[in-house]
């Protein structure tokens, strides 16, 4: 989330088009998916490929790395968010 708001600019709070009733919460899973709609559709063209490429391993993240280790998890993670984004400069 936070790769998200530096790229737009924005706070979290603002970018859900949803407006849940008083008193109920989005879920994860929503509210996920709808900022992985945003970043694909608007980040690529606002930060460049390798950013919005990084932003959206991390919210890909939990399903790229199901079933796999703690060290596989850190692997991933320093391949498609950390490294990528070290490179940018």
């Amino acid at each position: 989330m936070l790769l998200l708001e530096i790229a737009l600019w924005r706070d979290v709070k603002t970018l859900s088009a949803y407006k849940p009733q008083r008193g109920r919460r989005l879920g994860a899973d929503y509210v996920s998916r709808e900022f992985l709609s945003k970043a694909e559709k608007d980040l690529p063209h606002r930060v460049g490929k390798r950013f919005s490429a990084a932003v959206r391993s991390c919210f890909l993240f939990e399903e790229e790395t199901k079933d796999t280790t703690e060290f596989e998890q850190r692997m991933f993670f320093k391949k498609n968010v950390v490294e990528p984004l070290e490179r940018i400069g």
